[in-house]
């Protein structure tokens, strides 16, 4: 195949390839990679300053790229990100790309999407907490590394902390994009849920409220048609004015525009109910919510139910949360279900106990941290 590959290379680019090719066997020599090859030509290909050129226009890319909230965004974002930066070394080899920059950039790119700006703030303060207990990390095995090679007489090994980072932030940033983007998109159906069902309750009012016309008009005709016939009356211009025992045209008229009215608000109902019913159902229901309760506290108001969840769920790869055991976890690169009998109290077996604090509180999407009741702050 690699064989193939140089020969298809040659073919394409025969003068880019000249200073590559063996004198003597007229081919390249067999140490030489297809990716090595291909490195080469462009080098011949492109000047410095076109490198450059290039090299910019590929970062100011990376830095102005949106990130857009859906199911898969994070992934694929991410990706893209990092196959950008592999293109930028292989432009400009000698010229990397501070990591610490780059992530940065994504950040930037988060806090510009749609999602809660409360809820990313959290996000945000939860990361930065991560990151730093990376770096500690880092600097303890750099120390115990220059301890030992002092003591074996050795250079220090340099370990590629960059690519560790890279991995820390990707894990991080997936799993709690993914999550973030899961309950707002249940916000938004409940929302939607709410608004629907107000307006099947006003078509419903309409209903009824047609309903009752209809009988009190049907209750009309029934005493016209059961009382005595009223004399014929002579008008002035000869015409004959009379109220029979059969309906007249005018109630007929009416009664017929009232069932019309009736037929159209029940179809409007029916539709109502059917969008309902057809909602997208990529996005998993919440738990029923408990009922709200009356806090008789001076300093507080009581807030309405919708929106509040209890941290009362600990998994092993996310800690305590609002959704899940260690069972039941679906986060990318997690190893909860590897540990069913781990538990937060008694022997979490190496799990995450980051977030022990919120254990018992109560989370509302519209604030930044965890309250002790379903109550919002003052201040």
């Amino acid at each position: 195949m690699e064989t193939q590959t140089k020969e298809m290379i040659l073919e394409k680019f025969p003068r880019g390839c000249l200073h590559l090719l063996d004198s003597r066997t007229g081919g390249f020599s067999i140490d030489d990679t297809p990716k090595f090859i291909l490195d080469e030509i462009q080098k011949r290909a492109s000047t410095p300053r076109e490198l450059n050129a290039l090299h910019g226009k590929l970062t100011t890319h990376m830095k102005d790229m949106e990130y857009k909230p859906t199911r898969d965004g994070p992934v694929e974002y991410i990706r893209d990100m990092i196959l950008y930066m592999d293109r930028a070394h292989e432009l400009l080899p000698d010229d990397n790309l501070p990591i610490s920059m780059i992530l940065n950039w994504m950040l930037a790119a988060f806090d510009r999407s749609g999602h809660s700006r409360v809820s990313l703030g959290r996000l945000i303060k939860d990361w930065n907490d991560t990151e730093q207990e990376f770096l500690v990390d880092v600097m303890t095995e750099r120390a115990a590394e220059k301890a030992a090679a002092d003591a074996e007489g050795r250079q220090p090994i340099e370990t590629d902390t960059d690519q560790r980072h890279l991995t820390v932030f990707q894990r991080f940033w997936i799993d709690e994009l993914a999550e973030l983007y899961r309950l707002e998109g249940t916000e938004i159906q409940e929302q939607h849920h709410a608004k629907l069902t107000h307006q099947a309750n006003l078509l419903s009012d309409e209903v009824t409220t047609v309903r009752a016309l209809q009988a009190t008009l049907q209750d009309e005709i029934q005493a016209l048609k059961a009382g005595p016939p009223v004399p014929e009356i002579h008008t002035s211009d000869r015409t004959l004015a009379t109220i029979g025992t059969t309906m007249t045209p005018e109630i007929q008229s009416a009664l017929n525009a009232m069932n019309q009215t009736f037929q159209n608000e029940l179809q409007a109902l029916r539709n109502a109910y059917s969008a309902l019913a057809t909602q997208p159902a990529h996005i998993t229901p919440q738990r029923p919510r408990s009922t709200p309760t009356r806090n008789a506290g001076a300093n507080a108001r009581t807030a309405p139910t919708k929106g509040w969840q209890q941290y009362m769920y600990w998994c092993w790869h996310c800690g305590v949360n609002i959704s899940h055991e260690s069972k039941d976890c679906r986060k990318p690169y997690s190893d909860a279900r590897k540990h069913p009998n781990a538990s937060r109290t008694t022997d979490p077996e190496g799990g995450n106990m980051k977030r022990e604090r919120y254990w018992g509180k109560w989370h509302h999407p519209s604030l930044a941290e965890p309250q002790p009741t379903r109550t919002f702050p003052t201040s």
